[in-house]
């Protein structure tokens, strides 16, 4: 009798192990599963970023890019508008 009792405890403590093992594989699977889909979040932050970035760079040019024709900041031949044979050039001026 005492075999037998001593058997079952063993056979107990053997299902025991095996599911605290599964228990402990299945919880590194799952936080496995969860650093990879934070890291795909992470990458998708960054490549939103640079393409809000870029078209904000499209849509909002800088200064220097601001350009019409070869009226530039960066360009220092730039000059005032005078008048000629059509009228002056100030805003509003009759043509």
């Amino acid at each position: 009798m005492m075999i037998i009792v001593t058997s079952v405890y063993k056979a107990i403590v053997v299902v025991i192990l095996l599911l605290l093992v599964l228990l402990l594989v299945s919880t590194i699977i799952i936080i496995i599963i969860i650093i990879i889909i934070i890291i795909i979040i992470i990458i998708i932050i960054i490549i939103i970023i640079i393409i809000i970035t870029t078209l904000a760079y499209f849509v909002y040019p800088t200064a220097s890019t601001n350009c019409f024709g070869q009226l530039c900041s960066s360009n220092f031949n730039n000059a005032m508008r005078t008048c000629d044979a059509w009228g002056c050039g100030n805003y509003g001026a009759s043509r």
